[in-house]
């Protein structure tokens, strides 16, 4: 049974949402038990007598075999953020998809992407608009040294991973690497049940800089989609403020999943 059967789109006159698009309709491989929820937002960024469903066959038109998608189109005024989180829960939707153009400003820099997977209490997948290939054949899930605070969130990864038959990458990166000893079991055994057989490897790079060691384990081991699992929302412990969240949805290079 998938997990995954309503996803959301912010969709306007932009690259960045063509790009969310056609990410969208790859991940439904033209299953008919998913329906893309494509949401206009009218905050100012959207042209006049912009016609979402025109655009939408605009970008349908370029495939060679149009996908066997079904679309429903969403409209909203207002703060985008807001609005998208409105939508997500009002219309149950399991995961949101949205494109970025990410920045390479400092860590202070925000974008409407990495505002909404802060704000958002379900998964996110960010994903940049370079991105040509929709493909997904390995995916790293990046954690820290505390314990998965809803192992059952890892179902949506479990989800994708069937989905594509990718392999699960695991990979620690602390400054302290003896943080890890107390929790290596339990994390383990959460992977392997939850994970299923997807779970390939469990990496333990060193490095001082948590953001440059994932950065540079997702170039060298050239992974498709990099997961991880924000604790801005968390029940048990302490909360984030998500700085690292933040940062890997403004800089990363591959597509995001924020997993809430």
């Amino acid at each position: 049974m998938n997990t995954i059967t309503t996803i959301l789109v912010p969709f306007n006159n932009s690259v960045t949402s063509e790009v969310a698009l056609n990410y969208a309709i790859n991940f439904s491989k033209n299953e008919e038990d998913i329906t893309i929820l494509l949401a206009t937002i009218e905050n100012g960024d959207v042209v006049p007598n912009y016609d979402p469903r025109v655009h939408f066959d605009r970008v349908i038109s370029t495939y060679k075999r149009p996908p066997k998608v079904k679309v429903d189109f969403l409209t909203g005024k207002g703060d985008l953020i807001n609005n998208l989180v409105e939508l997500q829960i009002a219309k149950r939707a399991d995961i949101i998809i949205m494109g970025t153009k990410g920045t390479s400003d400092s860590d202070t820099a925000e974008s409407n992407t990495s505002k909404l997977v802060l704000a958002a209490d379900c998964p996110v997948i960010v994903v940049p608009k370079h991105i040509k290939t929709n493909s997904i054949s390995k995916i790293a899930l990046a954690i820290g040294a505390e314990p998965i605070d809803e192992p059952s969130s890892l179902n949506v990864l479990l989800d994708v991973s069937r989905r594509f038959g990718a392999q699960v990458h695991v990979l620690s990166i602390d400054n302290d690497s003896t943080n890890f000893s107390a929790i290596d079991e339990k994390t383990e055994n959460t992977l392997e049940y939850y994970l299923e057989s997807f779970y390939t490897k469990h990496a333990f790079p060193e490095s001082s800089d948590i953001l440059q060691g994932i950065f540079d384990y997702v170039n060298k081991n050239q992974i498709d989609l990099l997961a991880i699992l924000p604790r801005n929302h968390i029940k048990k412990g302490e909360a984030s403020k998500g700085k690292l969240t933040k940062l890997l949805t403004l800089h990363s290079q591959v597509p995001v999943l924020a997993i809430d």
